[in-house]
């Protein structure tokens, strides 16, 4: 699953609080029972309201280091505690210096991340690598940038059978960032799972016609996987929404 949490700093107050949306958002998670989840938007004051998700799950994961409470968050890689074991973890940044904490790269609003881990499957025996990332929501040539930098990071950085990538590109499969992850000859050998078909992933209207109703939450599976289902899901969970984004899961087999 790929799921934009919505931060708890831009919308304090009201039904669009995480106060009132914390609930539904650890519903969702137990209702549909996803193995594996990249979350954006995560903040150090929402993880202490996250009690269910942190018992039956491990959070990895570094914030992007500003000291501005509204640029403190974290794209972590979440995995159920009863079946995968960990083997690495690391946070990178999207920038000319990858390793150093909080370094950005020219024309980005924000620092911009991933996190990655690599885990080993205990049912299967399996090993892979799942990267979760949140691009920048202003500048197509800063999105391209940032995945030119994602590629060549996770190039080096992957292990095992198989290669995850989730997150919110703020951008549809259509664009050029996208196209570095997933055209042709790549040599990540990534392929998008979430079409056009399967419509916007915003809830709201305008935003989503900014994007002409395209999805622009993704997840990228290596091409050797087969996908079983791609679902939206655009329910309400506990009477609200869980954030505003619709979360993405996606189901599939070696």
């Amino acid at each position: 699953m790929t799921l934009n949490l919505m931060t708890d700093t831009m919308f304090p107050y009201g039904k669009t609080s995480f106060a009132c949306r914390a609930a539904s958002i650890e519903e969702l998670i137990r209702w549909n029972d996803p193995d594996l989840v990249g979350v954006q938007e995560l903040t150090s004051s929402m993880i202490p309201s996250l009690t269910w998700l942190e018992k039956h799950y491990t959070f990895v994961g570094k914030s992007r280091n500003r000291s501005l409470p509204i640029a403190d968050e974290r794209n972590c890689v979440l995995f159920k505690k009863d079946r995968y074991t960990l083997l690495k973890s690391e946070t990178f940044w999207l920038s000319s210096r990858p390793e150093k904490e909080g370094s950005r790269l020219t024309g980005s609003i924000f620092p911009r991340i991933a996190t990655l881990a690599i885990l080993k499957d205990r049912e299967t025996g399996a090993v892979f690598t799942f990267c979760n990332t949140h691009l920048d929501f202003m500048f197509p040539a800063v999105r391209t940038a940032l995945t030119a930098i994602l590629k060549s990071e996770l190039i080096g950085r992957f292990q095992g059978d198989y290669l995850l990538l989730t997150g919110d590109f703020n951008t549809t499969s259509m664009s050029d960032a996208a196209r570095v992850l997933t055209g042709e000859g790549n040599a990540l050998n990534l392929m998008e799972t979430v079409t056009e078909k399967d419509g916007s992933t915003l809830r709201d209207p305008i935003g989503s016609m900014a994007h002409d109703q395209k999805p622009i939450d993704h997840i990228l599976i290596s091409k050797d996987l087969h996908v079983d289902r791609v679902t939206v899901l655009r329910s309400m969970y506990m009477g609200v929404y869980p954030t505003d984004h619709f979360p993405v899961m996606v189901s599939f087999h070696q």
